[in-house]
């Protein structure tokens, strides 16, 4: 899978608490994307999480690059045990009707992590990427 640089929100972020991803998509007045073909809200963990209950991960679109209205148009949640490196733990389809800007929230739910990483994009064919801890040797 080929990952274009400007459809990634988030880039092997550090969660340590609830937040949003460092980086939103702008996609434009006309925001017909991916007509024709599938495109698809892809999250990899690139870190052992530790500490947390569980993870929500949300697709938040709003009409304004601050979000003051965001609203959530997918949400998949993972427990701790779920959270690895090298999982891909969001593969889903986008939908209809996203407004021009859409970004990434991560919500912690018991206590904040000290380690866990994501990486966060939109992408075609999320089956055919593995994502490997830094670091490995083969």
């Amino acid at each position: 899978m080929r990952i274009d640089s400007r459809l990634v929100m988030s880039d092997e972020q550090a969660i340590t608490g609830t937040a949003a991803s460092t980086s939103h998509i702008d996609l434009g007045a006309d925001r017909n994307i991916g007509a024709g073909e599938p495109l698809w809200w892809v999250v990899f963990c690139s870190e052992d999480f530790t500490l947390l209950t569980s993870l929500s991960m949300s697709l938040e679109s709003d009409d304004n690059s601050s979000f003051s209205s965001p609203v959530a148009k997918l949400t998949e949640s993972k427990t701790l045990a779920q959270l690895a490196a090298g999982v891909r733990v969001v593969a889903q389809r986008l939908p209809d009707g996203l407004e021009r800007y859409i970004r990434s929230k991560y919500t912690v739910t018991g206590t904040d992590p000290d380690a866990g990483k994501l990486t966060s994009c939109i992408a075609k064919a999320p089956e055919l990427r593995k994502l490997y801890a830094k670091n490995y040797s083969v």
